[in-house]
């Protein structure tokens, strides 16, 4: 955040207004404070895929600091006489949105507010959000003081419908995707066949076996699903799976793309989107030789392949997350000093589902940048239990010894 002074220069700033720089891809904004000054954030990404776009890992000395400024916001540089001062002693921060799939311990402990589900600024509802949380509680527990647990469970359900959820089971899980009037999608996830104690779809061959594993396996989610049984029985099971194939072209006669040559599994969200990168990659190539279609559909494989490869192990990996990671206590020690790294390593140490979700880095780079910081991850979380037990300076070293700024 930078301080501008609006009367120590020609420009006029409207008090008591928001001020912004759109400029494609990121912005600067001024938010006026109290006694007449104005707060100033700029919004750029960590790292690009574009050498020529801009970012904070670009950023990283006084020139070049000033000539992007003086360059993409030459008329907010007189309003801020200070801007390099501040800008190279203020941190750079991180957004994001939190996503819990559980608010609540019984009726132990409760999350509310940013704690339960933070969210990007850009709405500007953030706390109203929380107070909304406030004045939702306060008339449960006024009509239910002595229950604890059953408010909290219906306080959650009340203000959570909007979220994706997931009941994690080790090799299996449910999780329900949010509709738009207000209902959800529940999808369980499962194997086909039973083995070694493991529930599999073939072991559900009963009604009585159905109701028995979902009261069983997920009791807290059979009173939000009144039809369950039902459901089950009237839908299909199908088949998830992942396509490798040697070969995605035949001369300069036929090419597959799109999941025609790499179908993935849906848990990194990717698919449609790996899809529309192989169209970008295909026009390029067709502008630039559009008479040697062999060539062309041969190059198109060679460049794309890795990236669909790629990430067609990170979905894979995305799964077993979901669905047994999320619970392990290892697993959300190393997210608790991922994000820490992230923050104080801009640029550098980016968490990989960043990379591949809001970025255009190719999947190949961002899967082999997520091996090397979850081997810095589990190095560093070695027989500790807290993040104040581990050693922040041996991370900047390693950190700083094994990735190189992105850019």
């Amino acid at each position: 955040a930078l301080d501008a002074h609006p009367g120590r220069s020609r420009f006029a700033m409207e008090p008591n207004a928001l001020h912004i720089w759109p400029r494609g891809n990121y912005m600067c904004i001024a938010l006026p404070n109290a006694e007449g000054s104005f707060t100033v954030t700029l919004f750029l990404a960590n790292a690009s895929r574009d050498a020529a776009a801009p970012s904070f890992a670009t950023l990283s000395t006084a020139a070049a600091v000033r000539n992007f400024f003086e360059h993409d916001f030459a008329d907010a540089v007189p309003l801020m006489p200070e801007y390099l001062v501040d800008f190279l002693r203020n941190p750079t921060g991180l957004l994001g949105t939190l996503y819990l799939d559980r608010w609540h311990l019984g009726g132990r402990a409760l999350l509310v507010g940013d704690a339960a589900h933070a969210i990007v600024p850009f709405h500007g509802q953030g706390m109203n959000c929380g107070f909304e949380d406030a004045v939702e509680l306060a008339d449960l527990l006024s009509a239910a003081p002595d229950d604890a647990a059953a408010v909290f469970a219906e306080f959650q359900r009340r203000r959570k419908p909007n979220a994706l959820h997931i009941w994690p089971r080790g090799n299996y899980m449910c999780i329900a995707l949010p509709n738009a009037e207000g209902s959800f999608t529940v999808t369980l996830f499962l194997s086909n066949h039973a083995k070694g104690g493991a529930p599999g779809f073939d072991s559900l061959d009963s009604p009585q076996a159905v109701r028995e594993f979902f009261a069983r396996d997920f009791a807290d989610a059979v009173p939000l699903m009144p039809d369950y049984e039902h459901d089950f029985a009237a839908n299909p099971t199908g088949l998830l799976g992942t396509l490798y194939l040697d070969r995605w072209h035949i001369d300069g006669r036929a090419l597959l793309l799109g999941d025609a040559a790499h179908a993935i599994v849906p848990f990194h969200g990717q698919g449609m989107n790996c899809g529309f990168e192989d169209a970008v990659e295909l026009a390029d190539l067709m502008d630039d030789a559009t008479t040697d279609a062999t060539g062309v559909f041969a190059e198109f494989q060679r460049r794309r392949k890795p990236n669909a490869d790629a990430i067609a192990a990170m979905a894979l990996e995305n799964y077993v997350e979901m669905r047994d990671s999320v619970a392990d206590a290892r697993f959300l020690l190393m997210r608790a000093l991922e994000r820490t790294l992230a923050a104080r390593h801009p640029g550098r140490f980016v968490p990989r589902y960043w990379m591949v979700t809001f970025s255009r880095l190719p999947y190949a780079t961002a899967f082999a940048r997520g091996e090397v910081q979850a081997a810095i991850l589990r190095e560093l979380t070695a027989g500790k239990t807290a993040l104040d037990e581990i050693d922040l300076d041996q991370a900047d070293a390693l950190v700083a010894a094994r990735l190189l700024p992105l850019g």
